[in-house]
């Protein structure tokens, strides 16, 4: 799993959730950056921050979902908060679900459960 997630403090946090899950994970601290982690490790999910500086979480979707093997990877958007309206405009970015801050694992591993159709729970 890749996290693409500006805020240290809010990475540590999902890293260890899923580590300690069992899952191999990495991280980028932006969007350019994230795009580039993908296309070297090509992770199955990526849990990426919609609010990010420079390049935000939906223009680095859409780039992936344009490159080499980018349409087969579930992507989750990960934000502080998301309307009705946002909602919409996510999925129509090319994301798949999305999650709220702060991580709550049952949130975190129910939606992991719903895009990858197997039980993970820690």
């Amino acid at each position: 799993m890749l996290i693409v997630e500006d805020d240290e403090d809010n990475a540590v946090a999902l890293q260890q959730m899923l580590t300690r899950a069992g899952f191999q994970v990495r991280t980028a601290q932006d969007g350019a950056h994230g795009i580039a982690v993908f296309q070297e490790w090509r992770p199955h999910f990526i849990w990426m921050d919609l609010g990010m500086p420079q390049l935000n979480g939906m223009e680095a979707t859409r780039r992936i979902r344009a490159s080499d093997g980018g349409t087969g990877v579930k992507v989750v958007a990960i934000t502080a908060s998301v309307y009705a309206s946002d909602r919409e405009a996510v999925i129509g970015a090319g994301f798949d679900d999305f999650a709220l801050k702060p991580f709550r694992p049952a949130e975190i591993f129910g939606c992991m459960e719903r895009q990858l159709g197997a039980g993970t729970d820690p």
